[in-house]
């Protein structure tokens, strides 16, 4: 195989971003060094007993016993030893470049296509012509509709893709940092983050799943208006039995003035 095709990021741990020391193989086939992923399942065993890869999101239980990839450490070695050429880091280097362009031509696109969409549809980013999206694509950081989204169902190399409901604004969503979807919400600083964060700066702290979080929050809120309602029920409630009062009393005070 030619030497351009063989790229330092190729082989880069999803976790650390780094080459992988130590690098291990679990179920799904990804690789990581053995301390990245020992930590993160260590993480996010406490948080719900269950654990998955970070980058394809497949589940494991029970927790997979790691086993040392010994191909993968002869060719981390030999890149430590610099066996990657100048023309391969610069090949990669264009590449990330052209595709850091597509990717904000198609964001403008959106952005005037979704005028001219009817209420909330996200708009296709590969279509000239305004068309609602079915899906958003996490790697493509793209919206396709039914059409364009047929290489993902058809492609070997796209079937393995992330795909959720249409998104607008993904960029928005995104881990400024770390490039990944802010799939988490960090109950002890009160933001979004990525998973990646969660095993670096948010190491530690209380966090949960956009989702978690969300239900959480609609728990929350219909205790405040179901204890709302409550309140309103007594005050029509005192309302009433002050307005029979008063018409107690009124009639009393009638029969009194015909008395007189």
């Amino acid at each position: 195989m030619s030497a351009h095709l063989w790229t330092e990021e190729q082989f880069n741990c999803p976790v650390c971003l780094d080459l992988p020391s130590d690098p291990v193989t679990i179920p799904c086939g990804h690789s990581y060094c053995k301390a990245c992923i020992t930590d993160y399942w260590d993480n996010e065993g406490r948080k719900n007993g269950t654990y998955s890869c970070p980058e394809c999101r497949q589940t494991f239980n029970p927790r997979p016993t790691l086993c040392r990839n010994t191909m993968l450490a002869e060719a981390v070695e030999q890149l430590r030893r610099g066996a990657l050429s100048s023309a391969g880091r610069e090949s990669i280097k264009s590449a990330r470049s052209a595709a850091s362009s597509a990717s904000e031509s198609a964001h403008t696109r959106s952005k005037g296509a979704s005028k001219k969409l009817p209420g909330s549809a996200v708009p296709c980013d590969c279509c000239p012509e305004p068309r609602a999206a079915v899906k958003t694509c996490l790697v493509c950081m793209a919206s396709f509709c039914e059409t364009h989204l047929k290489p993902h169902n058809t492609q070997e190399k796209l079937k393995n893709h992330e795909l959720i409901a249409p998104t607008g604004d993904l960029t928005q969503k995104i881990c400024p940092e770390h490039k990944y979807l802010q799939e988490f919400f960090c109950r002890s600083c009160q933001m979004y983050v990525c998973w990646l964060c969660t095993s670096n700066q948010h190491k530690g702290h209380e966090s949960v799943s956009t989702q978690a979080e969300r239900n959480e929050k609609q728990k929350e809120l219909g205790a405040v208006l179901s204890e709302n309602h409550q309140r309103l029920q007594d005050r029509e409630r005192e309302l009433k039995d002050m307005k029979k009062v008063l018409d107690t009393l009124t009639v009393k005070n009638q029969q009194k003035k015909k008395q007189y």
